[in-house]
């Protein structure tokens, strides 16, 4: 039985799911299996992925009879999964050497129970652009979610039962972020490693691009709600500022909260290391100037 299972579903994805599953192969460790589901593609995603797996049998691949959306192809995923650990990889993405070593060591020395790795953008025109990104600790994740999604869902990493305890995916515009919310809420540890683990392929057909699917995403009640659980849990009180947080305040009684959120978040933040209260504060003055349309130089 595969310890390591790396879950990717695929919808009309021929363009790139071949450099995918080619590179999750080649550093998957010798006790993992990669599944794919495909989304009922229209292409010839399935012929590729057919070609792959009869000749290598680290590949499994199912179908689905009709196009089912993302959270629902992630739960039937999650539900084939039978080893100790459990990925996440995009059919459009390219995994870097030493992406699952890394995150298993991490898992394995116990110092966190959902891993997630950094990033190299990969743009239109194959132009690359590392990204600067600094560690999370599981200490600090809940800070910097009640702010922001710091991680990137491709990039994840972690044990199968925090998954299962958790619920698995919900139908909502933000299914990752909703489910890093849920699974800091409980208690579960998440970490974010500085290493790059994933180059990250950017194109104009994404569905986060759309205007009506951040508009769905900014004020989701379902994902609103995890937010205030989260913020009861680190903060001692319900702020209710999900809305707030993702798009231009627009009145006085706003701007008070949302600055007041930012504040208490970073009176509560004293547990942090010396960096990451730093990188919270840049973080807490640049959302704030951004939903308030001006500098925010102190918060709190």
């Amino acid at each position: 039985m595969p310890r390591l299972t790396v879950i990717m579903p695929a919808h009309n994805a021929e363009a790139t799911i071949v450099r995918a599953v080619g590179s999750t192969l080649s550093d998957l460790p010798g006790d993992a299996e990669l599944h794919v589901l495909d989304d009922a593609s229209t292409d010839g995603t399935l012929d590729i992925l057919d070609r792959v797996a009869s000749s290598d049998k680290r590949l499994r691949v199912s179908v689905a009879s009709s196009n089912q959306g993302v959270a629902k192809t992630l739960n039937a995923l999650l539900a084939t999964a039978t080893g100790e650990y459990v990925a996440r990889m995009d059919a459009d993405d390219v995994v870097i050497p030493g992406r699952f070593r890394s995150a298993l060591s991490a898992l394995e020395h116990n110092t966190a129970d959902v891993v997630f790795g950094g990033l190299v953008h990969l743009g239109p025109g194959r132009r690359l652009r590392p990204a600067a990104q600094f560690p999370i600790s599981p200490v600090a994740m809940p800070y910097f979610l009640l702010l922001i999604n710091p991680v990137t869902h491709s990039t994840m990493v972690g044990r199968l039962s925090v998954l299962a305890e958790t619920g698995g995916y919900r139908e909502v515009p933000s299914e990752d972020y909703d489910l890093w919310l849920r699974m800091a809420a409980r208690g579960y540890r998440l970490r974010r490693l500085a290493r790059p683990g994933v180059m990250y392929r950017h194109h104009l057909e994404q569905v986060t691009a759309g205007a009506e699917w951040i508009a769905a995403a900014r004020s989701n009640p379902v994902t609103a709600h995890a937010h205030s659980r989260l913020s009861q849990m680190v903060l001692g009180a319900d702020h209710q500022v999900f809305e707030e947080l993702r798009r231009p305040v627009v009145t006085d009684k706003e701007a008070e909260k949302l600055l007041g959120f930012l504040a208490d978040l970073r009176k509560k933040a004293g547990r942090l290391t010396l960096c990451e209260r730093l990188d919270l504060s840049r973080l807490c003055r640049k959302v704030g100037s951004a939903r308030l349309g001006r500098e925010v130089h102190h918060v709190g």
